[in-house]
């Protein structure tokens, strides 16, 4: 399998509310298993065993004080696998909640097409006619101004008012729609009764899908942007928390979690905010310098799921490791006509960057209750694979649906009839495919020039404004100074990308000969691994990295098989870390297809080794 599959887990019976599977699951024989007996070690080999690379945990649904303990018997479990399963690695990629916008309906309401109805962003209400948002445990308007105080760095700072900047975006606005949960009820904003100057909205209600609706219930507010910071004082506690369970517990030397996702990002300051948390506490609980903490912290996983965020893409993306295509909330912020088209850009676009995307939300939804998905479940998985995923998701249908590992099942087959598909193994004469893939990597490179171009005067520009802040050595001089660095890096690869995309193409090219079995690529990072895995070269590609952190972050890389070869003394050369990868490849039992002594293999790395962005070597070498 080169296409990745991430599935998201549910809690199992020692979690204070209780299993997420109520009741109870059935496995791939029949048989029927009781809440009592999931367990998290239970359900963390089942999906391993069929095939699952990325657990995701979904911080939302798990209580701060409840991190520590999860998190750990998740991680015991994956390592426990792990030895049993000589060659896999598996990862986890945990999911931060960002900021809940909810209604707070405190008694039953009754929605009625045709009807009025006042969403308040300040006060208490108790009628069944009126609704408050609140966000998180603040009303909507008191967490924005709360929001206005503080800077990217967390420290006091004095912003624009952004709770009056969207009434006057609703008030300039010619259609503004209110929407409930999923879509549950949709009302639309009674613009010629709404007051700039006040704190809530008179609407009326267009379509019920659910007429009687209490409770917390997702809002959504459609044709204007609530600009918000997605990182949240929640999000900082339970990220918090994990680092602490992966970096002070049991196997603090075997870190697990490779990815974090950060929920509704709008703007690239989201993803800065996050990096230099993490860094900064890698720094305090793992006790490593700043360049190692970079080096080996989690990858970012940036969600997008708002219409800010689409129109941000690249900036977020200059910042972010990768892209969730989170089509969930993302329908509801956007017309949903919009959005596979939206879907297959925001992947091109991480394709052409070489960042993992990951497409999500709904795509096997019928198998939380039923043993084959629909027609059009299997269709949107085996095209979203086509789109150029690196990586497709189960949600609700393994972490808290009756057949989660049918689901699991289904969807890699699903994606091996895609990936048969997308290498034309419908052609019968092998020529004809090598002469197409090519022709694929020459296209696929072919406008990457005017691309790189305009990437590097973006990250030129960015680069510049932050430089004159640190200059005017403002209250944020710390943070300033960190992002001025970061970006100098960032600069730095796409000035040189040209002679990676040179490096990746030649790689990819010479692994079309007849007689190549792989491609092995020693890297630091794991970057120059991702650049050969954006070109899906028709080979399984062996991504070897120094640190367990970084070959876990190749397990979400489409066509990545990955190994740790460990660190690199100084005296060794390209030969000794030849004999690693040969040694470790021939002894996988798992590889597909299976290694042989003789077989023929192209080799890439760096030299000085062990140094990041050094890749400048190609062989063609025999196992």
């Amino acid at each position: 399998m080169k296409t990745k599959i991430v599935a998201t887990i549910g809690s199992d019976g020692s979690h204070k509310q209780g299993s997420s599977y109520r009741e109870g699951i059935v496995d791939l024989t029949g048989r029927r298993i009781g809440p009592g007996d999931i367990t998290y070690e239970f359900l963390v080999k089942e999906f391993c065993n069929n095939g699952v690379d990325l657990i995701r945990l979904n911080c939302s649904h798990v209580d701060t004080d409840q991190i520590k303990p999860v998190f750990s018997k998740i991680k015991k479990a994956i390592i426990e696998w792990e030895a049993e399963n000589k060659g896999r690695r598996v990862a986890v990629l945990a999911d931060l909640p960002g900021p809940k916008i909810r209604f707070h309906m405190e008694r039953n309401v009754h929605f009625k097409v045709g009807g009025k109805f006042t969403v308040h962003f300040e006060k208490e209400v108790s009628t069944d006619k009126e609704a408050a948002v609140y966000i998180n445990d603040h009303p909507l308007k008191t967490a924005m101004m709360n929001f206005d105080g503080r800077g990217s760095s967390g420290r006091k700072k004095k912003r624009g008012n952004s709770f009056d900047a969207l009434m006057e975006q609703i008030n300039k606005s010619n259609k503004v729609m209110v929407l409930i949960g999923d879509g549950e009820v949709v009302m639309e904003v009674n613009l010629s009764k709404f007051d700039v100057k006040g704190t809530s909205i008179p609407c009326k209600i267009i379509t019920v899908k659910k007429p009687d609706l209490q409770g917390k219930k997702g809002f959504t507010l459609k044709g204007v942007h609530v600009e918000i910071p997605s990182f949240t004082e929640e999000d900082r506690e339970k990220l918090d928390k994990l680092i602490e369970a992966e970096y002070g517990g049991e196997y603090a030397d075997n870190p697990v979690t490779a990815f974090i996702a950060l929920s509704f990002v709008q703007s690239e300051d989201d993803i800065l905010r996050l990096k230099q948390h993490i860094e900064c506490r890698l720094m305090d609980i793992a006790k490593r310098d700043r360049a190692a903490a970079r080096l080996k912290a989690p990858s970012i996983i940036a969600k997008i799921e708002t219409e800010l965020g689409w129109q941000k893409r690249d900036y977020i993306l200059d910042a972010a490791d990768g892209i969730m295509v989170a089509r969930g909330d993302l329908g509801l912020q956007m017309d949903i006509e919009e959005v596979p088209a939206i879907q297959k850009r925001l992947i091109r676009l991480c394709n052409k960057r070489g960042k993992p995307v990951i497409t999500a939300t709904e795509m096997l939804k019928s198998m939380t209750q039923s043993i084959e998905p629909t027609r059009a479940e299997g269709t949107d998985v085996f095209n979203a694979i086509l789109d150029g995923s690196d990586a497709v998701m189960t949600s609700e249908e393994t972490s808290n649906g009756g057949y989660p590992f049918h689901a699991i099942r289904k969807m890699e087959q699903v994606a091996g009839q895609a990936e048969s598909y997308f290498e034309m193994k419908y052609l019968k004469n092998d020529e004809s495919r090598r002469a197409e893939n090519l022709k694929r990597y020459q296209e696929f490179l072919e406008d990457d020039y005017a691309r790189i171009e305009k990437n590097t005067r973006r990250i030129k520009d960015l680069l510049g404004r932050i430089s004159d802040r640190v200059a005017a050595c403002d209250d944020e001089c710390d943070s300033l100074e960190w992002r001025r660095k970061l970006y100098q890096q960032k600069l730095g690869k796409s000035v040189d990308q040209p002679t990676t995309n040179r490096i990746t193409q030649a790689t990819c090219t010479m692994s079309e000969a007849e007689e190549v079995k792989y491609i092995i690529a020693v890297s630091t990072s794991g970057r120059t691994v991702r650049m050969i895995s954006r070109l899906k070269p028709a080979v399984m590609i062996i991504g070897a990295a120094h640190d367990i952190i970084n070959t876990r972050k190749l397990t979400v890389s489409y066509g990545v098989n990955p190994i740790c070869i460990g660190s690199v003394h100084a005296e060794e050369g390209t030969e000794e870390v030849f004999d690693r990868c040969r040694k470790m490849v021939l002894d996988d039992p798992d590889l597909e297809p299976p290694a042989e002594v003789g077989d023929l293999v192209i080799f890439t790395a760096g030299t000085p080794l062990g140094m990041s962005g050094t890749t400048n070597l190609i062989k063609m070498r025999k196992l």
